[in-house]
């Protein structure tokens, strides 16, 4: 009889061929978030280095349904996960996916992925910067109408002073706005 010594056990060969250390196309960046449960992955992975396909797939139903979703959510999510996105975001490096084990970890392609979604404004700020800007043209453009009709409840003075309080406020937010775009390029 043999005994095998710590030493001499064959390494464990990974099931997937070994992806190589090339660096993601730019289309392959876009088809990873095109997809919003892959990145509500990268989002995770990006607070934690790693976690499990039960957690991940509770945190993203959550989110998706509301504080405690129905299992059939849960459900749903996991299998998506485990059958479609993890092996996909797998196969491009962006995770490493033990699908025995059921584990995730951050990939050597995440960085590229993360930086790219840190660059890149989400839709919703852009909605809250259009808001903000037609607020104030709104009561600039009221308060303009309010005094070419007669009405304006301030003398001549005040209202050169509110629109160009008005029209500089919008100055330097747009100012700040456009910095913080040529920044992220």
């Amino acid at each position: 009889m043999s005994v095998i010594s710590p030493e001499r056990v064959p390494p464990r060969r990974s099931r997937r061929p070994s992806r190589s250390r090339r660096a993601l196309e730019r289309s392959e960046v876009y088809e990873v978030l095109r997809n919003e449960r892959r990145r509500r992955v990268i989002r995770r992975l990006r607070a934690t280095d790693s976690t499990t396909l039960s957690e991940l797939s509770e945190r993203i139903a959550a989110a998706e349904a509301g504080e405690s979703p129905p299992r059939r959510v849960h459900h749903s999510v996991y299998a998506t996960l485990h059958q479609t996105h993890l092996p996909k975001l797998d196969s491009l490096g962006v995770v490493a996916y033990d699908a025995d084990e059921k584990t995730i970890r951050r990939g050597p392609a995440a960085d590229p992925v993360i930086a790219f979604m840190d660059a890149t404004p989400r839709a919703d700020h852009r909605g809250r910067w259009a808001c903000w800007y037609f607020a104030l043209g709104l009561v600039g453009l009221l308060s303009f109408a309010a005094r070419a009709v007669g009405v304006a409840p301030t003398g001549a003075l005040g209202l050169v002073y509110l629109h160009g309080g008005l029209f500089s406020l919008l100055a330097v937010t747009a100012a700040y706005r456009c910095g913080r775009v040529v920044r992220r390029r």
